[in-house]
């Protein structure tokens, strides 16, 4: 059993060291905090918090950073007084559920910030002394015995993304496992995707997995592969590469019998006419790229949610909505021939 830290005096600590030098000590009770309705901002300061304090000294709980620190740490030019107050109210009033360690088994929920004071310094500006709750100082103050991952402050600075932070936090905390699967529902769950809108992968991977790892290799130095896996004709899993520092990608060890991956990489309507179970050669597929690129944009249906310039994933709706109709006429007359038929409907289109 875990024991309690009690409270003794505190320090405030000055927040003025170099940001490329902190690193963000985090206990395994504090990661996926995201779940718990922190924006991207919030959980960018709950690690600035971590990465300034010493989990050995739990008598120095207090951080005063200025209020231009705080611009430059969510990436705004300014925050006026209502905002920052609002921002700071919803950080310190949200509650998140952790294990306790005075009752084996059992689940407490707490807040982690019980004080964010305003003030200013001897130079007029604004500052802010956060300090954390007695009910958290033992997940904060108590990590080399809960556990902790350890990662760059300056790289989760970099983000620019709710999604890419829980990404790069989720690696963070897997890399040691160097070469893993994990199920599709499970990343759709942590990444806050489990609406039927991303019931395909290939909208979940396209919207929101390859984005986030686009801008994690962007702007930090957290180097990594996602390829889907695809068994018995559905995407359920991802295979996950993490690459330390100084490896090369074929240094890691290869997971057994891995299953054929998904093809990801072509355009979405070819997804959209598998219903159709046709048997396309690569001239087939040619040619039906060729018809369907020159279909006017405004013949393709406007979808909740996606831009009226995501031309790609419009089109799969198109094409879909056609082979829906293909069916439907195929199952009161045969259509001898499925492909010609689309061809033509294509054609069709393109041309009026």
């Amino acid at each position: 059993m875990k024991e309690e830290i009690k409270e003794t005096n505190f320090t405030i600590i000055n927040a003025g060291r170099k940001q490329n030098e902190l690193l963000v000590q985090k206990s395994k009770d504090f990661i996926g905090l995201s779940r718990f309705d922190f924006t991207l901002g919030e959980l960018k300061i709950v690690d600035f918090y971590l990465a300034r304090i010493n989990s050995r000294k739990p008598e120095e709980r207090e951080v005063v950073f200025t209020k231009r620190k705080l611009e430059e740490l969510l990436g705004v030019k300014k925050i006026n007084r209502a905002t920052l107050e609002y921002r700071l109210s919803h950080l310190l009033g949200n509650v998140v559920k952790v294990p306790d360690y005075s009752k084996p088994d059992k689940t407490k929920l707490i807040t982690l910030f019980e004080i964010a004071d305003l003030d200013k310094n001897e130079d007029g500006e604004t500052t802010i002394a956060l300090k954390c709750t007695e009910s958290a100082m033992i997940y904060i103050f108590n990590v080399e015995q809960i556990g902790y991952i350890k990662y760059k402050l300056k790289n989760i600075l970099s983000l620019k993304t709710w999604h890419a932070y829980v990404l790069y936090e989720y690696i963070e905390a897997n890399k040691f496992r160097l070469n893993w699967t994990e199920d599709v529902l499970f990343l759709r769950k942590m990444m806050n995707c489990e609406t039927e809108y991303y019931d395909k992968f290939y909208v979940f991977n396209g919207k929101v997995l390859k984005k986030a790892m686009n801008e994690i290799l962007e702007n930090t130095d957290c180097r990594f592969t996602l390829k889907p896996v695809r068994i018995s004709g559905t995407t359920s899993k991802v295979n996950i590469v993490y690459i330390p520092k100084n490896y090369e990608i074929e240094s890691i060890p290869a997971l057994p019998e891995l299953p054929a991956k998904y093809d990801d990489n072509m355009f979405l309507w070819r997804h959209a006419v598998e219903p159709l179970k046709l048997e396309l050669t690569e001239e087939q597929i040619d040619e039906l790229d060729s018809i369907i690129l020159t279909i006017p944009s405004y013949k393709l249906p406007e979808i909740d949610g996606v831009g009226m310039d995501d031309l790609d994933f419009r089109r799969f709706h198109y094409i879909d909505r056609i082979v829906k109709t293909i069916i439907r006429r195929d199952s009161e007359k045969k259509i001898k021939n499925r492909y010609n038929y689309l061809l033509q409907i294509l054609k069709n289109e393109a041309d009026s």
